[in-house]
């Protein structure tokens, strides 16, 4: 069987066991599952290294301090500690912190791993969600009244801080 399908199988599977419809992968192969109010995980069929991707994106909320995420985020990657073996990285196009876990499908192609694999991730994701909105509010400086953090919405806006 080929990956795609045995992709589609153990989706199908999951699903089952919790009773939802069926997940449909979109173009790029990526399902989307919501655990909280903020909390969005994809996973994705990742073709060129035969494994699965899932994936996590963090809005840094207005008023927080990037700076110290960021720190964070780098500290939390050193030997991935904090990530469980997650990265964290920076989405420079829509400024958002990304955490991601890349998995070989071996490791996940029965429905007991894959469920242990995503709701471990699902927990870490969760413990950065939680980090984030903890930040320490944002530093402003005094004489322009400009935030330290660059703006996501124009590249390579990073100001001296």
């Amino acid at each position: 069987m080929e990956l795609p399908s045995q992709y589609q199988n153990l989706l199908d599977e999951y699903c089952q066991s919790l009773g939802i419809d069926a997940l449909i992968p979109d173009q790029y192969g990526a399902v989307y599952l919501q655990f909280n109010e903020k909390l969005s995980v994809g996973i994705q069929l990742d073709l060129q290294h035969e494994g699965i991707l899932y994936f996590s994106y963090y809005e840094i909320p207005e008023g927080v301090d990037c700076t110290h995420i960021y720190k964070s985020a780098l500290e939390g990657n050193f030997l991935w500690l904090q990530t469980g073996e997650a990265t964290l990285s920076l989405d420079g196009v829509k400024g958002e912190l990304a955490l991601m876990k890349r998995l070989p499908f071996g490791s996940v192609q029965d429905l007991s791993t894959f469920r242990s694999s995503l709701y471990e991730f699902v927990n870490i994701a969760h413990e950065w969600q939680q980090k984030i909105a903890q930040s320490e509010p944002r530093a402003t400086d005094r004489k322009t009244e400009k935030s330290a953090c660059p703006d996501p919405a124009v590249p390579h806006s990073w100001e001296r801080v």
